[in-house]
């Protein structure tokens, strides 16, 4: 049985939202397809066969909901799961559809179809297909020169039901799709947001209150972890296996109340019966979200807060409180990058022997800056003439100025860059100033943006360690590490039964060696092609498929980063593992092989 709080640990860092990576590709683009059905005697306007989808460009989207807006009469198709709302339209790619002022339902019967020659669209006809945030597709009646060729059809199959089907030909793609629309309609009087609780120790569902039975309040990696839940439990893990609803709130963010669409907080909430567990609310999932952490330093008391709508027009609020026995976690220094705020947890300097002073931050927990290099997420680099390190902010557009700051992200291989000679977009402000008496003392405010949107602010004042440190190289140890908490690796099996993917079991406990043993303690499990056991470092890219590592309900794998290098000479296992961030591992020794 794990300890409380390695549980609280696991799944509080669980709750970090999983990263993707981006891909490309060199090939040429496709010629865009005609429109229609090419063979079977059609013309080129002719409607292909697509079911709520909406087809741009070869780049087909799911059409997910389907609603008319009152106040314009406008029909909204969006790739928006329960889309309820314009304003959560933004949440995906949408198209606004407006038959003009003689076709709307007023004056139509059941059963009329309705055809738009689409190279002459009538009076107040209007279609936008908003993608990625952006029109890539704009018809009216004033402005209708993208399109060639093409026909919209609209069929009242009731009073409150339509299909849609359309293929348009644009100068430089093609526009098809299909929707039904079965009388769902967006009213121009919105629901009230919801406000706080004002009961304490309540839950609120779409007005029903149900009371708090537990809240544990705790310190962890330098934030406020509250979970709150409606069952009376004694323990964290009995929580943790039932109902509840978990924030991580850094304390700079106390006392004051958060935009859940605007900064991103980690939270996560468990029925008990899900059975992908854990489920992170995120601002896709929601319409509106408020939360406030007061915190009372007298007693130590945390009272969490929230007020949230769901796509699906779900209200939740949450009223909790607890004492928090842990010393309470101090404001620290931060770096946010598009709106996501974590601990610096390491910093550099160094100097280029004449004017200029370079410096490096980063979330990741490493020791060097030869670390960081390597194996961090991602990391912000500033550089500034000694002579401007006097703390007073300057714009970087107007100041003139020597400058020069990176952004550089090892999940998605970005590197983002602007100086004073080629901005490339960036705007934003600069202040830095250096300890007269003590030249390794820092503080540093930065809010900058990059030309392609990436934002990135930096609060710190401390201690740098110089890029040429190099901590002391212990030696070798047989352990992991998984979420800030590190353990000896005392009992490890290599299962080799399966000649083409290999599976490695380990765990602190000692003397196990089978692997039910393993299995039933809830071992680490690395799962690799024999292939990979060549010494080298293969990433998660390099077998997307088979390899993978799993922990206490976590899995890591493509398209996450990771990196796996080990060799296997008979009983010898020669073992080191990260994930650049969440796990890191070493082992050197004999194990026990299963074939």
């Amino acid at each position: 049985m794990k300890s409380s709080m390695k549980m609280m640990r696991l799944m509080a860092a669980a709750m970090v939202l999983a990263v993707g990576a981006a891909s490309c590709s060199d090939n040429e683009p496709e010629v865009p397809p005609t429109p229609g059905n090419p063979g079977d005697g059609s013309d080129s306007t002719a409607v292909v066969v697509l079911e709520n989808k909406i087809t741009f460009a070869g780049d087909t989207a799911d059409v997910k909901t389907v609603f008319r807006y009152a106040e314009d009469g406008a029909f909204y198709l969006s790739t928006v799961e329960n889309c309820t709302s314009i304003d959560s339209l933004g949440r995906g790619d949408y198209i606004k559809l407006s038959l003009g002022t003689e076709a709307t339902t007023s004056t139509v019967a059941v059963g009329d179809t309705l055809k738009f020659d689409m190279a002459s669209v009538p009076q107040g006809f209007e279609l936008v297909y908003s993608k990625g945030g952006t029109d890539v597709v704009a018809i009216n009646d004033a402005d209708n020169g993208s399109v060639t060729g093409g026909t919209l059809t609209f069929v009242y199959t009731s009073e409150t039901a339509a299909t849609i089907d359309f293929a348009l030909t644009l100068a430089e793609s093609t526009l098809e799709g299909n929707a039904k629309w079965t009388g769902n309609v967006v009213e121009t009087e919105k629901p009230a947001n919801p406000t706080y609780p004002g009961t304490a120790m309540t839950f609120v569902v779409n007005g029903e209150e149900t009371a708090v039975g537990t809240v544990f309040c705790d310190s962890y990696d330098e934030y406020v972890l509250i979970t709150a839940s409606p069952d009376v439990v004694e323990t964290y893990d009995e929580m943790l296996s039932g109902r509840f609803i978990q924030i991580m709130v850094l304390p700079q963010f106390l006392n004051q109340d958060i935009d859940l669409m605007q900064q991103a907080i980690t939270i996560s909430a468990w029925d008990g019966t899900s059975v992908e567990g854990p489920q992170s609310i995120t601002s896709d999932k929601l319409t509106y979200g408020q939360m406030r952490v007061n915190h009372d330093e007298a007693t130590n008391e945390y009272t969490l807060l929230m007020a949230m709508t769901f796509t699906d027009a779900t209200q939740v609020g949450v009223n909790a409180s607890a004492t928090m026995t842990a010393p309470a976690p101090e404001e620290g220094n931060t770096i946010t990058v598009n709106g996501e705020t974590q601990p610096i947890r390491a910093q550099f300097y160094t100097t280029d022997g004449a004017d200029q002073v370079y410096l490096y931050f980063t979330s990741a927990e490493v020791e060097s800056f030869n670390q960081m290099a390597e194996s961090a997420y991602d990391y912000f680099f500033l550089a500034l003439n000694e002579d401007d390190l006097t703390g007073n902010a300057f714009d970087i557009a107007t100041s003139g100025k020597t400058f020069t700051i990176y952004y550089v992200s090892n999940l998605t291989g970005d590197m983002l860059m602007a100086d004073n000679n080629n901005l490339d977009g960036a705007t934003g402000t600069i202040g830095v100033s250096r300890d007269a008496t003590d030249q390794t003392k820092f503080t540093a405010y930065v809010a900058v943006t990059f030309g392609n949107g990436t934002s990135v602010s930096i609060d710190f004042e401390g201690t740098c360690l110089s890029t040429d440190y190099e901590p002391e190289t212990p030696e070798d140890t047989n352990e992991f590490t998984c979420f800030g908490a590190t353990e000896a690796i005392n009992s490890i099996l290599v299962d080799k039964s399966d000649t083409e993917v290999w599976h490695i079991y380990f765990t602190a406990t000692p003397g196990l060696t089978t692997v039910n043993e393993f299995v039933e303690d809830w071992a680490f499990h690395i799962t690799a092609p024999a292939a990979a056991f060549d010494g080298e470092p293969n990433g998660f890219s390099t077998y997307k498929d088979t390899l993978k590592f799993e922990y206490d309900g976590n899995t890591w794998q493509y398209p996450g980063t990771g990196t796996f290098t080990a060799t296997l000479e008979g009983n010898h296992l020669e073992l080191d593992f990260t994930t650049y961030g969440d796990v890191e591992g070493h082992y050197s020794g004999t194990v026990t092989v299963v074939e």
